[in-house]
């Protein structure tokens, strides 16, 4: 038996970023989430799932290979769209907000997974999951901040 839960996340953060990014920036930021929101996720979920078996999603999605929920990856084109442009708004303390809280939202929601029996951690954790959404994330501000520099009207030194 399939589950819509996956499926379900995917609309969900789409109506988000629906809701939080305007419409000339969707289609400014597609791109990124394409490759810094899909393409990242697929290969942590490629490493995880099938190769390392450090995480086990459950039931089957609607789209499901090698048990990778297709629409749990596909949620991160909305969401990556949505830190991008959180990121590019914001001034002072707020990008640094960003990037900690993205992880710790990406933490919350494994826990929550965890606790409905979506996901199954072997040999991992939830720390350890912080700390992988922090670094990933980290790494896609550096290069959101120094590809959108110009757009977004910081200065460079």
């Amino acid at each position: 038996m399939s589950s819509l839960i996956w499926a379900v996340l995917f609309v969900a953060a789409t109506l988000l970023m629906v809701a939080l990014v305007p419409r000339q920036q969707v289609a400014e930021f597609l791109q990124f989430g394409l490759v810094g929101g899909l393409g990242v996720a697929l290969l942590i979920l490629v490493v995880f799932v099938p190769f390392l078996e450090f995480w086990r999603f459950a039931p089957p999605d609607l789209l499901t290979i090698e048990g990778i929920p297709l629409f749990m990856a596909m949620a991160a084109i909305p969401l990556s769209m949505i830190f991008a442009r959180s990121l590019t708004k914001g001034e002072g303390l707020l990008p640094f907000l960003v990037v900690l809280g993205f992880p710790l939202a990406a933490t919350f929601i494994h826990y929550m997974l965890i606790i409905n029996g979506n996901l199954a951690y072997r040999n991992w954790s939830l720390a350890k999951t912080f700390l992988l959404a922090l670094v990933t994330h980290a790494a896609l501000a550096a290069y959101i901040l120094a590809n959108f520099r110009r757009k977004i009207g910081i200065k460079e030194d």
